[in-house]
């Protein structure tokens, strides 16, 4: 032992298992109490940023705690609410209505219109549909034969014109008023 006094080193050496089960067990234990101490301090900042958050809200709503509603029984309550939005949309269509009619009123214009046909009036069946087709179609025929006549009698008195002009170019003055003395 004499030798030992003046040895500065001392080797470690590995624990015994008693001593291990020991160490595992503070271990576990402080293990846990630090994840305790942790969960605390992360609840204190989440308690205190919520404090914070609320001091800045200003806005407080205001509650009607009137006893006479909190009596008040789910089929009244909405029995009241349904006659109210009757009442309301009773005021809205009256509104809209009477705009309108205001609006009608502003209109200058009033159109006439007939209530009956006129061949209704005159106690005429109305013709069935190929009846009135093939009177069309005969009107529109007579047309244009008509026309076709009037182009005829133009383009013969243009012909004639144009004869007439060509015989006047051709002879001279005085031979023209020579033939229309004779």
């Amino acid at each position: 032992m004499n030798e030992m006094r003046g040895c500065t080193f001392r080797p470690q050496i590995l624990p015994s298992r008693n001593e291990r089960r020991m160490s595992v067990s503070s271990t576990f234990d402080r293990l846990h109490q630090h994840a305790e101490v942790q969960r605390q301090t992360r609840k204190a900042k989440e308690m205190d940023k919520e404090e914070r958050e609320l001091d800045k809200c200003t806005f407080v709503p205001l509650v009607n705690l009137s006893v006479g509603n909190a009596r008040e029984s789910p089929e009244d309550r909405f029995r009241r609410l349904y006659d109210d939005y009757a009442e309301r949309k009773k005021k809205l269509t009256k509104k809209v209505l009477k705009k309108e009619e205001e609006e009608r009123e502003a209109y200058t214009f009033r159109p006439h219109i007939e209530k009956t046909n006129r061949s209704f009036q005159e106690n005429e069946a109305p013709l069935p549909r190929y009846e009135r087709l093939y009177q069309h179609h005969s009107q529109k025929k007579k047309l244009i034969e008509e026309k076709r006549r009037e182009l005829e009698e133009e383009e013969k008195r243009l012909q004639a014109y144009s004869v007439r002009k060509k015989q006047l170019s051709s002879t001279s003055p005085f031979s023209r008023l020579h033939d229309q003395n004779k």
